[in-house]
């Protein structure tokens, strides 16, 4: 009986480090999903390569909002391309819960329309026009996830995650690919035929690898005035300088990553107010926390937040 006894501790000993490591999965994975993610990286890099089927540019935003009648965790989704932040291609909601089989899962919410719900994130009282009854999901596309060493990996069933291809008003499967770690998410969708034929998407299924973005803050000195509280992030985005009062100076600054001399650096610019020439340029390497420059015009500072 004593032995017994043992055994069926050790067993619920057991049960319960697997549901607490379950668990601390779950809330790893609600701690790395939100952020800023940009495959402006894989851009660069796939033209330094001079790839033959090259990703274009798409820029990914996941926020936590609060909209319970939906989930406990819900977030919204916004994604830009072509590095342009007002070339919206897709708005849509998340809700991130646990199944009956205790395995984390997503699925994918639409708004009734789109464009009156965009940067609610920033804005979350757009949300209170919104009515759950309104949005629109697929039946069979929720994304299932599993941990796999330092990464969660997240697909949808082909075989039940299906569309009507408004063009040919044929049915069509949807494979979806998302890997998930501390500082990346990478993402693919395929579409086939039910003769497995591909219809869109990559045959190389290469997902778009969308690294987090990192902002830089700091201040610039030209034509001796300071302007402090500077942001930047490190995928290129041009700021224009104004002063505290208000004034627009003819200058604007950015930071981005290329290469130089097959290096990958990090490159801080001074330019033209219209951000379309460079007057004065430093670089440092790629991860590099502080970048500055300074010469008789110009004098600038960033560090990494």
């Amino acid at each position: 009986m004593k032995k017994t006894l043992t055994v069926l501790f050790i067993f619920a000993a057991a049960t319960l480090i697997a549901q607490g490591n379950k668990s601390s999965d779950f809330e790893t994975f609600l701690k790395w999903l939100p952020g800023e993610y940009d495959n402006y990286l894989q851009v660069i890099t796939e033209k330094e390569n001079k790839s033959g089927n090259p990703h274009f540019k798409l820029n990914t935003v996941i926020a936590k909002i609060n909209f319970p009648s939906l989930g406990e965790n819900v977030f919204y989704i916004q994604q830009y391309s072509d590095g342009n932040p007002n070339k919206i291609i897709t708005q849509f909601l998340l809700n991130v819960f646990r199944n009956d089989e205790n395995r984390i899962a997503m699925e994918k919410y639409s708004f009734p329309l789109a464009a009156a719900f965009r940067d609610v994130h920033l804005y979350p009282s757009k949300l209170n026009s919104l009515d759950k009854r309104n949005l629109k999901t697929r039946d069979g596309c929720k994304i299932i996830w599993k941990k796999s060493g330092d990464k969660f990996i997240g697909k949808t069933d082909k075989n039940r995650c299906s569309i009507k291809n408004y063009k040919t008003d044929k049915t069509l499967n949807i494979e979806q690919t998302l890997i998930l770690s501390k500082d990346e998410i990478d993402y693919l969708e395929n579409a086939y035929t039910n003769s497995d034929t591909l219809v869109y998407g990559r045959a190389d299924k290469v997902p778009f690898m969308m690294k987090r973005v990192h902002y830089y803050d700091g201040y610039a000195i030209v034509d001796e005035k300071k302007i402090s509280n500077i942001k930047l992030n490190d995928i290129g985005r041009i700021k224009t300088l104004t002063t505290e009062s208000g004034d627009t100076l003819n200058y604007s600054l950015q930071i981005l990553k290329k290469y130089i001399g097959g290096e990958l650096r990090l490159v801080l610019n001074l330019l033209n107010k219209n951000g379309n020439e460079a007057i004065v340029s430093a670089w440092s390497e790629a991860d590099s926390k502080i970048i500055a420059l300074k010469n008789k015009k110009a004098e600038a500072e960033f560090y990494l937040k």
